[in-house]
């Protein structure tokens, strides 16, 4: 089920249950309902596999779709949202409402 909505909040930093996984974090709201999301995590005790550089160019990605430079001006942008089973799977930035 796809839906309609803005990023609510957006912060980079670690997860409070998994203080090694760094990455973006965003909540995301549609029709009074919110859901979070993690964009490019990395596991800060293992940076030399890779996945560093790709968390960076996913976050980095996201931000050139918003037409932003800082993951606080984030905030207010509007995505399609994509659920499974009431679960968040992913959601992408409506670059052409922009």
């Amino acid at each position: 089920m796809k839906e309609l909505g803005k990023i609510r909040a957006a912060y980079y930093g670690t997860i409070s249950d998994y203080p090694f996984l760094m990455g973006l974090n965003l909540t995301i709201e549609h029709d009074g309902c919110i859901a979070g999301n993690q964009v490019g995590l990395v596991n800060t005790n293992r940076l030399d596999d890779g996945c560093a550089k790709k968390s960076i160019m996913e976050i980095r990605q996201l931000l050139e779709d918003a037409n932003v430079s800082s993951v606080d001006d984030l905030v207010g942008k509007p995505v399609e949202a994509t659920y499974e089973n009431n679960s968040l799977k992913s959601f992408r930035i409506l670059k052409e409402v922009l």
